[in-house]
């Protein structure tokens, strides 16, 4: 059979939010609408800490590109001086100047720094849409845990309804003398059962309330409800694993990683290589304030620096930048592999979630159907109370069932969306 899209209706939620009203004490004075997930989503996005720190992280990240760029532009240092000497043979002495210097080799035409620095931004970029997957995911459950919570609530509520007139009816038929007291004590007992699924219920919804204000990012307090369905997305089960793999926040961090080491190992081993600079710089000093312009002096250099000898410690850097390379290019193989595998195994709880769905589903009609017949026969003495028991615990376990499997099929799809990097970023 197609799969059943199960939605909240507006005019279930106006009386779902009506009987909020009136089953939780003090709650009517300091009722809000409801919350949506879109809303939810963005408090996380504008509030959550982890997301900030994250962002925070990038900003440095691009800060620190900023930085390696500037060490291939020119330095540029002035200065000004006042000497007054102790003897009376020579007077005061103004000066004023301006120097500059620039490397010219290994400098404009190789900058691995600055490549460097990008990738370390895009390693920062990668854990932003990690911890905003994380973030997401966490929100995701902890929404449809209220929402479970909410509409668990009002499913209690029925039952205990239902409970109480199965006791009226097993009472009546008792009276009568077509009933044993056992099982009359016995549906009474099921309704007391059902008025503490209903209290029960309600401290659920107050646990998951707060769930969700911790998932946004929040700590206060507050009064929330929610509103929203069950629905989720058919997945793709021949899904390219392989390929998704790559593009998860972990795998994009590592290969980051690893190509920022091997830029590392060109770093160290430039330290072998000769370096030129040139620098110049103009000058003016005199006995008095301003020195003339005649009182001018400048000067050009152009220097050669090769490395001869610091005691061997270049080549130990090399091996070690080496080494590090290397563990990286591990690392990277691994994630990638565990990435692609913790896909496959999110994916199959995705479809088996939203299957079970649709299983459930078949079962709650059946039993819906079998309960409306066994209740019929059993006001008019054609069932037994334990057959006509037997069934009304199927329908009430099927509701419960339904209810939970609708919620464990959005849960799995959160998963899901968390292993392959869909966070709250834009």
């Amino acid at each position: 059979m197609d799969r059943m899209i199960w939605r909240t209706s507006t005019s279930w939620i106006f009386f779902a939010g009506l009987a909020w009203t009136t089953v939780i004490p003090g709650h009517a004075a300091q009722a809000q609408s409801p919350l949506t997930w879109e809303a939810c989503a963005r408090m996380a996005r504008e509030a959550h800490p982890d997301i900030l720190a994250a962002r925070a992280a990038v900003r440095a990240g691009e800060a620190g590109v900023g930085g390696s760029r500037a060490a291939y532009l020119p330095d540029l240092d002035g200065s000004v001086d006042y000497s007054r000497p102790h003897s009376t043979s020579t007077g005061d002495k103004y000066s004023y100047g301006l120097s500059a210097s620039q490397r010219l080799f290994p400098g404009l035409a190789d900058q691995p720094e600055v490549a460097q620095a990008k990738l370390n931004l895009e390693a920062d970029r990668a854990e932003l849409a990690a911890v905003s997957a994380a973030v997401r995911s966490d929100l995701r459950t902890a929404f449809v845990g209220l929402l479970h919570a909410q509409e668990f609530l009002t499913l209690a509520e029925k039952i205990s309804g239902r409970r109480r007139k199965n006791v009226d009816l097993v009472k009546a038929r008792f009276d009568a003398g077509r009933e044993h007291r056992g099982s009359f004590l016995r549906a009474r007992a099921q309704a007391g059962e059902a008025d503490f699924d209903v209290r029960q219920a309600r401290r659920a919804v107050r646990v998951a309330r707060q769930e969700l204000i911790e998932a946004m990012g929040r700590s206060a307090h507050e009064d929330i409800l929610v509103s929203g369905t069950f629905e989720t997305d058919t997945p793709v089960e021949d899904a390219a694993v392989e390929t998704l793999a790559d593009r998860t926040p972990a795998v994009r961090k590592a290969a980051a990683s690893r190509q920022s080491s091997e830029l590392g190992l060109t770093i160290e081993r430039r330290k072998f290589y000769p370096t030129v600079s040139l620098s110049g710089s103009a000058t003016r000093s005199a006995g008095r304030w301003p020195p003339p312009s005649t009182a001018g002096d400048w000067s050009s250099a152009l220097s050669l620096s090769v490395p001869l000898f610091s005691g061997g410690s270049e080549r130990y850097d090399v091996a070690a930048a080496a080494e590090d390379f290397r563990r990286q290019e591990f690392l990277e193989q691994s994630t990638r592999n565990a990435a692609a595998l913790d896909l496959r195994d999110k994916l199959a709880a995705h479809v088996d979630a939203v299957e079970s769905v649709d299983i459930r589903s078949d079962f709650l009609e059946a039993a819906r159907l079998r309960a409306e017949i066994a209740q019929a026969q059993y006001t008019s003495g054609l069932l037994t109370y334990q057959d006509w028991d037997i069934i009304e615990n199927d329908l009430i376990a099927q509701e419960k069932f339904m209810l939970a499997a609708r919620r464990d099929a959005v849960i799995a799809e959160a998963a899901w969306d968390e292993a392959i990097g869909k966070g709250l970023e834009p």
